[in-house]
Order: C-alpha cells, then sequence, then structure tokens
C-alpha cells in the first residue's frame, strides 16, 4: 500500500490504539506521519475493569451490589469483596490503578505479579510468584501489554490451579496473553468462575469469540473503538480525521520553512 501510494503519501491513520498492522518504521524511514486513535488512559481502563466486574458479579451472583454505586452507604467491611484476594498481573500505571479501585472497595488482600519487583508502588501490594497468585485469587486482572514471554500465560495448566470460583479479568493485555481455546473449555467445564475480555481487536485476538458469545459467563469490555454503534464510530472517525488535517498543516508548514 505504502509503495502504491508512492511519495505523495503523507499520513497513515488507523481507528484503533494499536499499529501492529502498520510498518511503522517504513513509515518513519520514509518521513510518514502515523495517526492512531487516542491512548486510553489508565483511569478509563481501571473504570472499565470495574464495569465489567460488577456486570459479571451481579449476573453470576442475581443480585445487585450497591458496594459499586459512587453514593453507596454500603461499608467496606461489609463488602461483597472484603473476604477477597485480587491478583494483578503487570503492575505498571495500569495495574496500580486498577489496584486502587479495589482497595476502594475493601478486598482483603492484593497481588501482584510483573517482570521484576516494582519499586514504590502506589498502592503498595505484595509480589509473589506467576502460580501463587493463580491459586490464590480470586479476581485475577491481566494489566499488562502482553510481551513475548507473556503470550498464552493462562492456557489449560493456569486454569487448572485457579480456584472454581475464581473470575479472570483482561484489562489490558489485547488478548495475548490467553489461549481462547482453553478458555473456552475451562468456562463451559465450570473449571473456572467467569471471564470479562478486553476486545479491541476482535477479528486478530478472538478465535473463539463464536463459542465464547454462547457462554453465560463470558463478558466483554466495550471499548469505544469495538462499539460499532454510529455515533461512537463517527467519534473516533472524527478524532483521526482532526489528527490527519493536524499532521497534513505541520507537514505543509514545515515546507514552507524549508524554502
Amino acid at each position: 500500500v505504502i509503495n502504491s501510494a508512492g511519495s505523495g503519501l503523507c499520513v497513515v491513520a488507523t481507528l484503533s490504539e494499536d499499529t501492529h498492522h502498520i510498518d511503522v518504521e517504513e513509515c518513519q524511514r520514509r518521513g510518514i506521519e502515523l495517526v492512531t486513535l487516542p491512548k486510553m488512559s489508565k483511569d478509563t481502563v481501571a473504570n472499565l475493569t470495574m464495569g465489567i466486574l460488577r456486570q459479571t458479579l451481579e449476573d453470576q451472583e442475581q443480585q445487585k451490589f450497591d458496594i459499586f454505586d459512587l453514593n453507596s452507604n454500603t461499608l467496606k467491611s461489609d463488602s461483597l469483596l472484603c473476604e477477597k484476594t485480587v491478583g494483578i498481573i503487570g503492575y505498571g500505571y495500569v495495574g496500580q490503578a486498577v489496584a486502587q479501585r479495589f482497595l476502594d472497595l475493601g478486598v482483603k488482600d492484593m497481588l501482584y505479579n510483573d517482570l521484576c519487583v516494582v519499586k514504590n508502588p502506589q498502592p503498595r501490594a505484595e509480589f509473589t510468584n506467576f502460580e501463587r497468585l493463580v491459586s490464590e485469587s480470586d479476581i485475577i486482572c491481566i494489566c499488562c501489554k502482553a510481551l513475548t514471554q507473556k503470550s498464552h500465560l493462562f492456557q489449560k495448566d493456569a486454569f487448572k490451579k485457579m480456584k472454581k470460583d475464581a473470575i479472570l479479568l483482561d484489562s489490558y493485555s489485547n488478548g495475548h496473553a490467553i489461549n481462547y481455546s482453553d478458555l473456552y473449555n475451562a468456562l463451559r467445564e465450570k473449571r473456572i468462575c467467569a471471564a470479562g475480555l478486553d476486545v479491541r481487536d476482535v477479528n486478530r485476538t478472538h478465535p473463539f469469540k463464536t463459542n465464547l458469545s454462547a457462554l453465560n459467563n463470558c463478558y466483554y469490555f466495550p471499548f469505544k473503538e469495538c462499539n460499532h454503534t454510529w455515533d461512537m464510530r463517527s467519534a473516533a472517525s472524527e478524532s483521526v480525521a482532526r489528527a490527519v488535517v493536524s499532521a497534513l498543516r505541520l507537514g505543509r508548514n514545515s515546507e514552507q520553512e524549508e524554502r
């Protein structure tokens, strides 16, 4: 596509945060501007994680939980989560934001696993190995952009180690950390309670989406770029279009300065 466009190509734009489908190095070499959707903030990811957790808990327990409401008078000690252990995979700025939400809801213990111990994390949590985190946590949140060594952390062996009432939330990995065939079997056979999945790139990362959608214990994160209602797609398109125009104007001004 880049070669066919020729030397007049100034900007490549995509309606996504990720650029895995674009040859970024080649664009940089040719001086082509790359435009994406704005990155989701840590607070947005954390809030969506709480939203999918609430949906999961309320559907599975068949009752409403006031603890999630900002104006709730429910005490932390009376919270459904007060005896729960939460495990965070990836304790960067997103993982810490998610952890703070859980602590605000009164969870009992907070564990995390990362490539190394995080210095001065806020909030504080206990660093542990993956095996302990998986076996002891009632709720597990994947909050890392999955690296090669983290790919398919969650497969049949991991699911066997998890509690039968455990909930798995994929907050931020773009789907790379889970083997979806094994997840489908684990959910269908009730080896774990439920799962909430990040669906920002449905076609590439969710080959079992049709099968998973048929289950009553699998839920999806409503990220805006995967919400195919006209208003949301239109808003995303406008955001990218404005960025393209800005990039073109900036390029034009640079040319005039050089002249």
